[in-house]
């Protein structure tokens, strides 16, 4: 392979998992509104599309070892966006309750709020790194919504099964949130 390829291959696989993530931010708007229009099984299959961009951008990036400073604000900002807009949608439709909803928009606030500050002063508050709690509680979250989805076409699903994925999952929320605003605290909040 000439070095000019090699080159050309080794550019797009350090962009991709940014491409992905780009992706995900932009597939948040369209999933909410193919659900308002009650296009179920687009907006499904968007949804699931999402969470595999996710994945594999995550994926990508451990595997090659990619780090940018715009992947550590794409990545989490196209998660809380697409994950926050899908909410919404499916609250809107009664799939999921509003404690639910509410709880996911609540912990996407403080964590935006916290990274905003680490933006604007890394030298107290570095970027918060991910960590395994935040993946899975992502990784609840996508399940609860998956549920809210397959609630839309079914409409069968057990009460207590959906009421006790959702709280688990805030469960989840709740200590990942801790994790990260722990970090944060360590850091300080003034000016040193």
């Amino acid at each position: 392979m000439p070095l000019s390829s090699k080159k050309n291959l080794s550019y797009f696989f350090k962009q991709l998992p940014n491409g992905l993530s780009l992706l995900r931010l932009l597939c948040g708007p369209i999933v909410f509104l193919t659900l308002l229009k009650k296009h179920y099984l687009t907006s499904t299959f968007l949804f699931c599309a999402g969470i595999l961009t996710d994945f594999i951008d995550g994926h990508i990036a451990r595997y090659f070892r990619i780090t940018s400073k715009m992947g550590s604000i794409l990545d989490p900002l196209a998660d809380k966006v697409f994950v926050s807009l899908t909410a919404y949608g499916l609250f809107l439709l009664d799939a999921i309750p509003l404690w639910f909803f509410l709880a996911l928009i609540a912990r996407d606030v403080v964590v935006l709020l916290g990274a905003a500050i680490s933006f604007l002063r890394p030298e107290q508050h570095p970027q918060p790194l991910p960590h395994a709690w935040g993946k899975f509680s992502l990784a609840c979250q996508a399940l609860s919504l998956f549920l809210g989805f397959i609630n839309l076409f079914y409409h069968s699903i057990s009460p207590s099964l959906m009421y006790s994925v959702f709280v688990a999952t805030l469960v989840t929320m709740i200590f990942s949130l801790s994790i990260y605003t722990a970090r944060f605290v360590r850091y300080g909040f003034y000016e040193k």
